[in-house]
């Protein structure tokens, strides 16, 4: 049983104990690993300044999706791979759509600007083209207070995605799938300051582990959990 939550950030492995362990993933992208690129707005999963990708392994590849990272704890996030905003860069260089949204004049205070972009980004991953009805029901998850988000639709059906590469490009799947895969079946138990994170691989486990604490909250999304965690 590993003492410790297994995870990859802009593909850089990540070993997180302790009371690291217990923070939400703003917060250990921010102030433990300085990747400021993501914003912390309304803190209640809400605006989407905050998203990143998480990608878990399936069969062969990685799917990714963007999640808001305000209300996702790091816990939760055994065998993971997730890509900031800082992680999109193609070959050290601005992605298309980071281009787009410069050439479209999409952003004006900044703060909504990384959550935009990584949801283009997730979008992108699915879609070989973006339309304006597709960008307006993707994008209703990211509010932005400056532009009216016309420049920002605009950046969307602008990009050129002839230059877009998708995350398992930027990141090759196969080394990432080798050291995340086996984390699916290996436990997870760590204690700190009072407080306990199981992770059980069986529902065996789980049962032994809830009739031991009677008093523990099972997480699955957990995503009310964040909100009252952040906000008291």
């Amino acid at each position: 049983m590993r003492d410790y939550v297994l995870l990859y950030i802009n593909g850089r492995r990540e070993e997180v104990r302790g009371d690291r362990l217990f923070q939400s993933l703003t917060d250990f992208l921010r102030y433990d690993r300085q990747l400021v690129g993501t914003k912390v707005v309304c803190a209640e999963g809400d605006c989407g300044s905050c998203c990143v990708l998480i990608g878990k392994p399936d069969g062969d590849t990685i799917e990714y999706r963007n999640v808001t990272a305000c209300i996702q704890y790091v816990y939760q996030l055994d065998g993971c791979h997730v890509i900031t905003v800082e992680g999109l860069k193609q070959d050290g260089q601005l992605s298309c759509v980071q281009e787009s949204m410069i050439a479209c004049q999409g952003a004006q205070c900044g703060f909504c600007t990384p959550g935009f972009v990584v949801s283009l980004h997730a979008m992108l991953e699915t879609r070989p083209k973006l339309t304006e009805p597709d960008l307006r029901l993707g994008l209703s998850g990211n509010l932005c207070r400056c532009t009216g988000y016309e420049s920002i639709i605009k950046a969307g059906v602008e990009t050129d995605t002839a230059k877009f590469r998708r995350a398992n490009e930027l990141y090759p799947p196969a080394t990432l799938l080798e050291r995340l895969k086996p984390s699916a079946s290996e436990s997870v138990r760590v204690e700190h300051d009072g407080r306990v994170f199981f992770k059980p691989t069986t529902v065996a486990g789980a049962v032994a582990f809830k009739a031991k604490n009677a008093g523990c909250v099972v997480i699955a999304g957990g995503t009310d959990l964040g909100v009252v965690m952040n906000k008291g």
